[in-house]
Order: C-alpha cells, then sequence, then structure tokens
C-alpha cells in the first residue's frame, strides 16, 4: 500500500476510483473528522493548453460554489507546483454517467426525476 499525504488528507494511491485525460481520483481520508473522501490528483503538465485551462478553473468553480445534496462538494483545493488536488466527497455509488451506462436505458419517469435534480443543484 502507497500513501500519500497532503495537508490533513491521507490516499492510499492504490485505491485508483477514476481516471480522465488530466488525472486521477484516488480514495483517501480527512484525519481531522476520519471521513472517506476522493482526490483528484491533475498533473498540471496535462493543462497544456487555453482550453483545458478554462475547463478546470470552470470544475473547481462549480465545485466550490454549488451547495445541494446531489451535486458533489469540494472540500478543499491545493495547489502544489506540479499538480492540482481537488478533494471532494467519497460518493461510493459512482457518476451519473456510470449509472446510465449501466443500466442502458433509464424510462422517461426516472429521467425526468433525475433531470430535475440536476436543475435543482445548478440553481
Amino acid at each position: 500500500m502507497t500513501l500519500k499525504t497532503i495537508k490533513h488528507f491521507v490516499f492510499d494511491l492504490g485505491q485508483k476510483l477514476g481516471e480522465g485525460s488530466t488525472g486521477t481520483v484516488y480514495l483517501g481520508t480527512d484525519l481531522r473528522n476520519n471521513q472517506t473522501i476522493a482526490g483528484k490528483a491533475i498533473d498540471l503538465k496535462t493543462i497544456d493548453n487555453e482550453v483545458t485551462q478554462y475547463l478546470l478553473k470552470n470544475e473547481i468553480k462549480a465545485l466550490k460554489t454549488t451547495h445541494h445534496p446531489n451535486v458533489l462538494r469540494a472540500i478543499d483545493v491545493i495547489q502544489e507546483p506540479e499538480f492540482v488536488y481537488i478533494i471532494t466527497d467519497y460518493l461510493p455509488g459512482g457518476t451519473l454517467a456510470e449509472y446510465i451506462e449501466k443500466r442502458g436505458y433509464i424510462p422517461e419517469a426516472e429521467a425526468l426525476i433525475i433531470f430535475k435534480q440536476l436543475v435543482e443543484g445548478y440553481e
């Protein structure tokens, strides 16, 4: 088991939750309250143009300013010389995209409920 500590957060680098074009999400713990969290490690070398810089800034802004039970919450954002770490709540159910992909089809009534919750999260 390889652990990485950033401030008061500890991440198990063997517990990868997901991976994208700019970073990797790891399972971790907030040492202040023993809360399970997720940490997205974004390699700044991958933020190599204006579009990806804009997208990263918007992602951080959305996570910091949105407060709703149906939207992921940013706990902290930590900037280091080579990485940005976005610390969020851990949601064990996965993402909406994964839910839709797994189900393959969502009935209209359920889709309307999901859409309503999405809109409420960004009001």
